[in-house]
C-alpha cells in the first residue's frame, strides 16, 4: 500500500507508476491523479514538448533514429497501424511531397515506365495484351461502382530486390489501393 500525495488516499502499489529516483521505487502520485493532471494541462504540456523539441532538435532526432534502429519490429508495426488508421493524412502527405518534388516524382515514374517496357516479353500476343487491358478496365469499374480506389498490382514486382516479374496477365491482380500500397514493392 502507498499514500498518494495528490488525492490523499492510500492505494495498492499497483496504482502507482515506477520511478527509480524515489526511495521506494514508485511515484508519489497515483496513476489516476497523473492522468487527471495531464488531461487538465494538455495544452501546457503540448507547448512545453514543442519548445523542448525545438531547443533540442539534434538530440531528439538522434534519439529517435537510435530507437528506430534498436526496435525495427515495433517501429514497423507502429508505422503500419498509423498508415491503416490515417489513410487521408497519408494521401495528403504523398500529394504534398509530389507537388514539392516534381523532378523526383517524374524520375520515379520514368524509371517505372522503363522497367515495365523491359518486362513485357516479345512473345506476348494480342490476346494476352487484351487480357491486361481488361484487368485495368475491371479495376476502373470496381472503383466507379464501390467508390473504393482499386489498383492493378504485379504479384511478382517488376523491380524486386531478389526477383523481378514480367508484365503479363498471370502476374497481375486487382487490389484495393490500401492493399497495394501496403504491399509496396514486395513479393
Amino acid at each position: 500500500m502507498k499514500y498518494c500525495n495528490t488525492c490523499s488516499t492510500t492505494k495498492d502499489i499497483s496504482e502507482f507508476s515506477k520511478d527509480k529516483s524515489r526511495k521506494d521505487g514508485f511515484r508519489s502520485k497515483c496513476k489516476l491523479c497523473v492522468k487527471q493532471y495531464r488531461k487538465e494541462n494538455a495544452e501546457k504540456i503540448k507547448a512545453y514538448n514543442k519548445e523542448y523539441k525545438e531547443d533540442h532538435a539534434e538530440e531528439v532526432v538522434a534519439y529517435n533514429k537510435k530507437y528506430r534502429e534498436d526496435h525495427p519490429e515495433e517501429t514497423a508495426a507502429y508505422n503500419k497501424k498509423y498508415r491503416e488508421d490515417n489513410p487521408e493524412k497519408r494521401a495528403a502527405t504523398n500529394r504534398k511531397w509530389e507537388q514539392d518534388n516534381p523532378d523526383k516524382r517524374n524520375a520515379i515514374t520514368a524509371q517505372r515506365r522503363a522497367a515495365k517496357k523491359e518486362r513485357v516479353p516479345k512473345w506476348l500476343n494480342k490476346a494476352r495484351k487484351a487480357q491486361i487491358t481488361e484487368l485495368y478496365a475491371q479495376a476502373r469499374k470496381l472503383t466507379a461502382v464501390t467508390g473504393i480506389q482499386f489498383h492493378v498490382d504485379h504479384i511478382v514486382p517488376l523491380q524486386g530486390k531478389n526477383v523481378s516479374g514480367l508484365h503479363i496477365p498471370d502476374n497481375l491482380q486487382i487490389l484495393t489501393e490500401h492493399e497495394n500500397c501496403s504491399k509496396s514493392n514486395k513479393f
